[in-house]
């Protein structure tokens, strides 16, 4: 469990998410996200994603277009080597405004 000293919450868990993820939590932006499975040999973990990053991983064969989940031990490395750290409370907050906003846009 990796820990992160964010300005607001103080020292927390970290998440690991796309980077354009970590913007538009960081800037408090909109942005579309998928989740993710990838499992790396010491359990599995769910990571918020964007378009973009999915579609180069699926490109690059580290994931499956069918399922989001990483295609071995490997690749999952691979892709968790690519996300970044933060705030675990932070992301909680950006997704539950994000779900918000998509609810009141279909209403």
């Amino acid at each position: 469990m990796a820990m992160f000293l964010c300005d607001k919450h103080g020292e927390v868990v970290a998440s690991f998410v796309s980077p354009n993820v970590a913007s538009a939590v960081n800037a408090g932006t909109d942005l579309d996200v998928l989740t993710i499975t990838i499992n790396e040999g010491f359990g599995t973990s769910r990571n918020k994603v964007d378009q973009a990053f999915v579609a180069e991983i699926v490109s690059e064969g580290l994931l499956s277009a069918d399922s989001l989940t990483g295609i071995s031990e490997e690749s999952s490395w691979e892709i968790s080597c690519r996300l970044a750290p933060v705030c675990a409370q932070c992301l909680a907050e950006w997704v539950s405004l994000q779900q918000a906003r998509i609810e009141t846009t279909s209403s």
